[in-house]
């Protein structure tokens, strides 16, 4: 038994190996070897477990099948079933109320920040004006730095102060639902399986303690740094926003002899200061004086990651429709914030309600689950022996010596197996509707029953694909064991192992995005500073006000342009990802629990389908709110007509008309036609399995 695991181990250990990326220190050589002796004892457990369990029967085909649902129970049902159940036990904090509550200290924050500034007034923006790099400023006016020191000093123990309510909202907010995580952990050692899981997860630190030992440990070493920026004073003097040397001369020289004309990109006294500029950065990547030693900062990573003997010691204390199928609810992006203004896209991407994001690693429990898993699997326990144990006993040959044909028997005893297990269906299922529709969950409507309606016919086909699979394996094994034995192996194959490998072959059949967000915000950051070094830039209402803004809307046509290459790399890696799903979606097919699951959940547009067309309404949206804004902005004459803030109209606005996000369902139509492929796979599936069984039975000798 433990040889294989031996081999298998070993050759897992010669892949790692061979990585050049990949390196093994003395303490990770010996969390490998704990990790081994651990799997040890685990198939030691489950060899006990099933001995003892065949002492108790006696019978070889009868403690297969309880071992076998012990571990369809253990393995799967209890460890993916335990979040949905726990979520009862813990109130959950609406993300809401962390929006508001951050939004009211980010206002308090700007309120003070305004007050300051309205007793201690800018310089001018001629003052500041220098070339911005990040938060990097140089050949400002010394005038203009002073003022940045100033504020600087007033501003950051507020920024910290800001910083920590935040952190401190979020946790209120994350707490509830880490605690339901440390449940499910605590929860697991009542199964050897979840058990195993657990003490591997924290022995590869990569368990939920880890994850807030690593962000004790940041936030300590937060803490340490701005102590050492303190003990350097870069808080209190400039350069904390700027590397120019005391002696460096500044972009404007004489702010008060510079008028707003001068500051046009194409007057000839900003082409000679540009000038200037570009042979200063020349200098600049030359001069020592602004390189900073930072030999003697405080490094993080000796103890960012938990020791063995701690993993070990925390190991010790355990030696609407979505109730039919949540169609990958929790895989998908169900949240997108928008930004009207130019140089801004559908940047970020969430997923908010009803999804744990500390559980991520467990698959939610809804009747498409427990069909695909548990009813797959009474199908066999039903009709492994349905011919083989007849034969066995010899009753088949006293029924068929009736007038009774081979196909009526057949498929009489599949009635009787289908009967049993689609009355369990819908008596468990009409009693689920029954508690949500008490609670409020959900409405008993026409789309519920539609949805219900078809969940029951595909059931139907599912089990009809399994009990007759059983029955002609049964018909040509002619033993109950053997007949058991092949059915569980090619139940692990259709069920487990074919979804199992989708993903495997997915991320080689097409290249995964990675960090899909860097090169879009790239894209707004590498324009932004080619037209700084320019001179190009948002002067302000007054400056543009000049030239007619002839500056800004040069920006905003080249902002624009980046936004348009920003839009298309986003879009391609949307794509990209959903290419790679579809890829799995192709291999999954071959499973006919994932037939039955991508059937339903095309027929109750979710999955794959809702994403996609939530994805083309989010971005029909945006370019909706900006048609309004535009529409709006056209009418003010005093506006100056960029779609940046500061440059709209200043005219009050009615937030009621407003366009709303008016989400269109996917018709049913179009999510028939999207299921058309696994419900025809479902069906002739089903349909080659009856054919299977009738041929298997008409050719059985009976005499044995």
């Amino acid at each position: 038994m433990w040889i294989p695991l031996a081999l298998a181990f070993a050759l897992a250990l010669l892949i790692i190996l061979t990585s050049s990326e990949i390196f093994l220190s003395g303490e990770d050589w010996l969390r490998l070897g704990v990790f081994f002796a651990l799997a040890c004892l685990f198939l030691g457990q489950i060899f006990a477990l099933s001995l003892m369990v065949s002492c108790f029967t006696g019978q070889s085909a009868t403690s297969l099948v309880i071992c076998l649902f012990g571990w369809l129970v253990g393995g799967v049902v209890y460890m993916n079933l335990m979040p949905s159940l726990i979520e009862y036990g813990v109130e959950e904090i609406p993300w809401q109320n962390f929006v508001d509550a951050s939004g009211a200290a980010r206002s308090e924050y700007r309120r003070e920040v305004q007050e300051w500034e309205e007793r201690h007034p800018s310089p001018g923006e001629v003052y500041l004006k220098g070339i911005e790099e990040g938060r990097r400023l140089r050949y400002a006016h010394p005038k203009g730095y002073t003022w940045l020191q100033q504020r600087s000093a007033f501003t950051f123990d507020k920024d910290l102060k800001l910083a920590e309510r935040i952190k401190e909202l979020d946790w209120e907010n994350q707490e509830p639902l880490a605690r339901e995580a440390q449940l499910v952990t605590s929860w697991s050692i009542l199964s050897p399986f979840t058990n195993f899981r657990v003490l591997s997860y924290q022995l590869a630190r990569t368990a939920l303690d880890d994850k807030f030992y690593l962000a004790r440990q940041g936030h300590r070493y937060r803490k340490t740094y701005i102590e050492y920026l303190r003990s350097k004073k870069a808080f209190a003097s400039g350069r904390w926003f700027t590397d120019d040397p005391p002696d460096q001369e500044s972009m404007i020289p004489d702010p008060e002899a510079v008028t707003p004309q001068m500051l046009v990109p194409d007057a000839p006294f900003m082409q000679e200061r540009m000038t200037w500029v570009q042979e200063q950065e020349g200098r600049a990547a030359k001069d020592a004086r602004r390189q900073l030693d930072l030999r003697d900062l405080p490094k993080f990573g000796a103890d960012g990651r938990r020791s063995l003997a701690a993993s070990l010691q925390i190991m010790y204390y355990r030696l609407e429709t979505e109730f039919i199928t949540e169609g990958g609810a929790n895989w998908f992006d169900n949240t997108f914030y928008l930004n009207p203004g130019a140089g801004r896209n559908v940047i970020f991407a969430a997923h908010k309600g009803g999804f744990n994001n500390w559980m991520q690693r467990y698959e939610v429990v809804d009747w498409t689950l427990l069909v695909r898993y548990v009813l797959s699997f009474l199908c066999i326990v039903l009709a492994y022996n349905s011919v083989s144990g007849e034969m066995e006993s010899g009753t088949l040959r006293l029924a068929l010596a009736n007038p009774l044909s081979r196909g009526r028997w057949l498929v009489g005893k599949f009635f009787a197996y289908l009967g049993l297990l689609l009355a369990a269906t819908l008596l468990g299922s009409l009693f689920s509707l029954l508690v949500l529709s008490l609670n409020g969950a959900l409405d008993l409507n026409g789309t519920v029953v539609r949805g219900y309606l078809f969940f029951f016919l595909a059931t139907a086909f599912y089990l009809t694909l399994f009990l007759f699979l059983s029955m002609g394996i049964s018909c040509l094994a002619r033993s109950s064991a053997t007949s058991l034995v092949l059915l569980i192996l090619m139940w692990a194959i259709l069920v487990i192992i074919i979804p199992q490998t989708s993903y495997l072959v997915a991320v080689q059949q097409v290249k995964s995005v990675g960090a899909w967000w860097q090169k879009p915000f790239e894209v707004i950051g590498e324009e932004e500073k080619r037209l700084e070094r320019e001179g190009l830039g948002l002067r302000g209402r007054e400056l543009g006000k000049v030239d007619d803004y002839a500056m800004e809307k040069q920006y905003a046509r080249r902002i624009r342009e980046a936004e348009k290459e920003q839009g298309q790399l986003m879009k391609r890696a949307y794509a990209q990802n959903l290419e790679q799903y579809k890829v799995a979606k192709a291999v999954n097919l071959f499973s006919p629990g994932f037939a039955f699951q991508y059937a339903l959940e095309a027929f109750l547009g979710v999955g794959i389908k809702r994403y996609e067309n939530f994805l083309q309404q989010t971005w029909h949206y945006r370019d909706t709110l900006r048609d309004f804004i535009r529409t709006r902005d056209a009418t003010d004459a005093d506006s100056p007509h960029i779609l940046f803030q500061g440059y709209l109209s200043d005219e009050p606005l009615d937030h009621n008309h407003i366009p709303r996000v008016k989400a269109q369902p996917i018709a049913l139509a179009e999510g028939v036609s999207a299921g058309v492929m696994p419900i025809a796979i479902l069906v002739l599936e089903a349909f080659a399995a009856f054919f299977f069984a009738l041929w298997a039975f008409n050719r059985a000798e009976l005499a044995g």
